[in-house]
Formats: structure tokens, sequence, C-alpha cells
């Protein structure tokens, strides 16, 4: 219980939340450049869909560990003096996040691999970079990204 400081938490807190803003600005911010116009409400609508999706597993599955944990914890309510059973379960859950985030990592670059096993667009960049030679690389450039030959 000695690594958790009040107040201390809103520091990642709030570096989440930017975080948080930002993907979701620049991922609606290149869909609408990527989409054609009669289907970008869609694709907007999709997107939002399945992150709150996403958001909700995410919040059911941190219940069911809280759920787990009170129920091992014990019956009683007053645990120490001035420890209370929800801010022990809150402590005692704060051990998994390391162990989720490398799980969820981990199932990400497992899934991403299997689904990109035959595409080779993930390696343009590389091919890119790799062919800075003046006009050669423009004509790659506008050929792979059309949002930039098209200008803002």
């Amino acid at each position: 219980m000695s690594f958790v400081w009040p107040f201390i938490g809103l520091a990642p807190v709030a570096l989440i939340w930017i975080v948080m803003s930002l993907q979701g600005f620049f991922q609606s911010h290149y869909l609408n450049r990527i989409t054609p116009s009669e289907q970008r409400a869609t694709v907007l609508s999709f997107k939002g869909l399945s992150f709150n999706l996403a958001y909700g597993l995410v919040g059911v599955l941190y219940s069911l560990l809280l759920a787990f944990i009170r129920s091992s914890t014990g019956g009683s309510t007053q645990i120490s003096p001035g420890v209370q059973l929800e801010n022990l379960v809150y402590i005692r859950s704060l051990v998994w996040f390391p162990w989720y985030f490398l799980a969820a990592t981990i199932l990400f670059v497992f899934y991403a691999r299997w689904k990109m096993k035959g595409l080779k667009q993930h390696k343009l960049a590389g091919q890119i970079i790799q062919e800075i030679s003046g006009k050669k690389q423009t004509r790659i450039l506008y050929k792979f990204l059309p949002a930039v030959a098209q200008g803002p």
C-alpha cells in the first residue's frame, strides 16, 4: 500500500485525457481526409461506435476485477484503522494494470501481424525513407499518400 499517494494519480489521469483527446482528433481528421464524402458519416459513426464498445468492455472487465478482489478480500468493511474496504480493493486493483497493458499489447501486436501478413502498405514509409532521391521520392509520396498530393 505504500506506493499509493493521494493526488499524485491526477498527473497520469491528465496525461491520459490529453492523449485520448488528441487520438480522437487526429483519427477523425485523417479519416475525414481519406474517406469519400458519401461514406464519411458512416465511417465516423463506426469509429465512435467501436471506441464506445471498447471503452465499455474495459469498464465491464474492470468491474469484474473489482468484484473478484472484493470477494477475495473478505466481508468486513473496516480492514485496518482508516482504511475502508473500497480503498483496499482499489489499491489492490492497481497491481493488475501493468499486466493488463502487457497482455493487451501482446494481443494487439499478434492480431496486427496476422491481419497485415500479406499486405505491403505498412512497409511504404520505410521505402519512402530509403528512396530519398528527389523526384522519385515525391512520386512515391504522391502515389501512396493522395492527401499529400491534393494539399490541405
